[in-house]
């Protein structure tokens, strides 16, 4: 591992660099990066950057700091502090058994992407996010895999899935994330889902596991959802997952969240605070799934 302090000691900036190229860690050793402190730019830097992928490699971001939290000014958040990976305007980019580890924002930000597949990885502990893509139709992505992943213990959302197309969810376990409340919008501190998603068109999420969500302290106006479904999204399909022991719900729509071919169905659905809620009416078709263990 590379042990760094200090301002820009950390940053790997590969903005537009054009592959292909494979970075890799050695087989047998924990190889990659270990900072401590000066969380105010990316480990990883992947502006612009096309047909690169990424192996076997640690993204250490050390103990917890305080001063990284999301606060808010004049009624919007502000984030001090910088995601470890910043995948913006890539195209092509692959992340392999990397680990993620005590991200003081984000594990993984994206935006503006073509092509992204995040395989047999791990994130933990993130201070925000997991994974994140994008904030609004300027920075839509396309071409996503989240495949084989273990997602534990993020403090919000363990994926927050917005403003993609084209994007497959499958064969990952999501433990215990959205375990602190962040954000105070909700006339209270808000609750959230394992995984959240707003504005994507064309998405499967299959054969997952999303389970044990809950917020710690219970201090916010709910609890932790499996999956939260925000306005808008189109072409979804949700089968053959484990959702279950969430203490909110299992599957779930926000207060004026749409969809539109819309299915949720063939999926094991038990043993949360609510199974289902707010389906009715969203335009969210569910049928055949089953509710006991």
């Amino acid at each position: 591992m590379v042990n760094c302090s200090g301002n820009g000691t950390c940053l790997v900036d590969l903005s537009n660099v054009r592959g292909p190229i494979t970075f890799f860690g050695e087989a047998g050793i924990t190889a990659g990066f270990l900072r401590t402190d000066t969380y105010t730019y990316p480990i990883l830097n992947l502006g612009g950057a096309s047909n690169l992928t990424f192996a076997n490699l640690t993204f250490d971001e050390g103990p917890d700091d305080p001063a990284c939290a999301p606060y808010q000014v004049n009624g919007s958040y502000t984030y001090p502090c910088q995601s470890t990976i910043s995948i913006n305007s890539a195209s092509n980019i692959v992340l392999e058994q990397v680990s993620v580890l005590h991200s003081k924002d984000h594990a993984i930000a994206v935006a503006a992407t073509q092509g992204l597949t995040i395989q047999d990885s791990l994130i933990e502990d993130a201070g925000v996010f997991g994974i994140w893509t994008g904030s609004d139709q300027s920075s839509i992505s396309s071409n996503i895999s989240i495949t084989n992943n273990l997602i534990q213990d993020v403090e919000s959302n363990g994926i927050f899935l917005s403003f993609t197309q084209n994007t497959t969810i499958s064969g990952n376990t999501l433990q215990h994330n959205h375990h602190v409340a962040l954000f105070d919008v909700c006339n209270g501190l808000c609750p959230g889902g394992q995984i959240d998603m707003q504005d994507n068109s064309s998405l499967q999420i299959y054969s997952n596991q999303i389970i044990d969500g809950q917020i710690d302290l219970n201090n916010a106006t709910g609890q932790t959802d499996g999956i939260e479904i925000a306005n808008q999204n189109t072409n979804v399909t949700i089968t053959n997952n484990q959702i279950s022991n969430n203490l909110g719900w299992g599957v779930g729509a926000d207060p004026g969240a749409t969809g539109s071919n819309f299915r949720i169905t063939g999926n094991k659905i038990y043993n949360n605070g609510v199974n289902l809620y707010g389906l009715p009416g969203a335009g969210i078709q569910e049928s055949g799934d089953c509710f006991t263990q």
